[in-house]
């Protein structure tokens, strides 16, 4: 199936493809944003942890079992993003344009560990689990059937809920 408007299909890491939201371009932004799984993974474990305050790049390596210069590397890249912001020796801030994407991220992490329970029925720990795989991979169309479904839509979901 083709990509949606505005999104256009990529080859993932792991040989299959992957749906990437393009966004319009702006005189300071990079008219694309191309968010693999794992910038996913740390921009939602820097939004995650920044609900408790700065956020270091020790506790972002701690937390998803990585590298220091891991995170160094992919923070670096969000930055080019326009995603973070990072100083030398400073913690690690959302920028405005991150915190709509990690709240994006969030809500549909939430919709579908919610989905997995609910309506599928299995257990809160493996539908975390599934969810957190799931949430890369999944088309805006397959997302939208199942939030029809569930009759419940990917808005009603909040971040840290």
């Amino acid at each position: 199936m083709p990509p949606l408007p505005n999104e256009e299909l990529l080859p993932s890491s792991q040989n299959n493809f992957r749906y990437h939201k393009t966004l319009d371009k702006t005189a300071d932004e990079a008219d694309t944003v191309i968010m693999t799984e794992s910038l996913e993974d740390y921009l939602e474990m820097v939004s995650f942890l920044s609900d408790d305050g700065a956020v270091r790049v020790t506790d972002i390596a701690a937390r998803l079992g990585v590298s220091k210069p891991s995170v160094l590397s992919a923070v670096k890249t969000l930055e080019k993003q326009g995603l973070v912001e990072h100083g030398h020796y400073q913690g690690v801030s959302l920028t405005q344009r991150g915190r709509q994407k990690a709240a994006e991220i969030r809500k549909r992490h939430h919709f579908l560990t919610d989905f997995l329970v609910r309506v599928v029925g299995v257990n809160a720990q493996t539908a975390e689990r599934d969810a957190c795989k799931m949430e890369h991979v999944l088309s805006p169309e397959t997302l939208k059937k199942m939030q029809d479904l569930s009759k419940k839509p990917l808005n009603d979901y909040q971040p840290g809920l």
